[in-house]
């Protein structure tokens, strides 16, 4: 007959499963910490690493790393670009097989929206966007060089404005509401077609030196006619005789 009464075995089997639960929850912990710190390193590692994507055929066709994400073509050239430019302002480029960005949208130094299109050599020949001063809508369009030929846009005012330019970057035409502006290749006023101050439809034209030699339109006294000036601004003919 054993001396071992019932309530000591089942104590004795209560300790021995309280020390097996203790054990299994050392376990439990030990596996969880090299799990995190397993994951840790991974994600560690990947921050350093570029990930990348192929298709049936072996292509990598995605890339993604620290510099943004990329989708390249079947002949490994990138076609689609998402990052950031050199200004480290967020922007988006479409590229050709020759790798010029045919098309961006991005923010500028400035931090503007911007629309850029190049040419068959990378080069930036339209910009669609807003002015840096007052956030006014504007289109520009540029020459082989970069040289900015043409300017469409509203003014600070928000009025309508139409500016052409020289190859050497000089105010050639400008129309601006109620007036049109023409100068030479020097940048000096020609020609000036609009409204006086007073509201009359006028026409000024200039020499060389920016000196006025020709009036036509309303005078001040509400009378309307034609001028003709020498260099000095002297009266050398008009009509009705003055």
């Amino acid at each position: 007959m054993s001396d071992a009464s019932p309530h000591s075995a089942l104590d004795a089997r209560l300790d021995r499963l309280e020390h097996q639960v203790r054990s299994l929850k050392r376990l439990l912990l030990v596996a969880l910490a090299a799990v995190i710190a397993a994951f840790g390193a991974g994600a560690a590692g990947a921050a350093q690493k570029t990930l990348t994507f192929a298709d049936a055929a072996g292509h990598t066709r995605v890339k993604i790393d620290a510099t943004g994400f990329r989708m390249l073509d079947t002949q490994g050239h990138t076609r689609i670009e998402i990052g950031f430019n050199s200004a480290n302002k967020p922007s988006m480029y479409l590229e050709d097989a020759r790798g010029n960005a045919a098309l961006g949208a991005y923010i500028s130094a400035k931090d503007q929206p911007v629309i850029r299109i190049a040419d068959s050599k990378g080069v930036g020949r339209a910009y669609f966007g807003l002015t840096a001063d007052q956030n006014e809508p504007r289109i520009s369009f540029a020459d082989a060089r970069s040289t900015e030929r043409l300017y469409v846009g509203l003014t600070t005012t928000s009025s309508g404005l139409v500016r052409t330019y020289t190859s050497d970057a000089k105010d050639q035409t400008s129309l601006e509401d109620d007036k049109i502006w023409i100068t030479d290749a020097a940048g000096n006023n020609r020609i000036y077609l609009g409204t006086s101050s007073t509201g009359d439809g006028i026409l000024r034209m200039y020499d060389g030196s920016t000196r006025e030699r020709v009036y036509a339109g309303v005078f001040t006294d509400g009378t309307s006619g034609f001028q003709s000036l020498d260099v000095s601004g002297n009266l050398v003919w008009s009509s009705p005789t003055q």
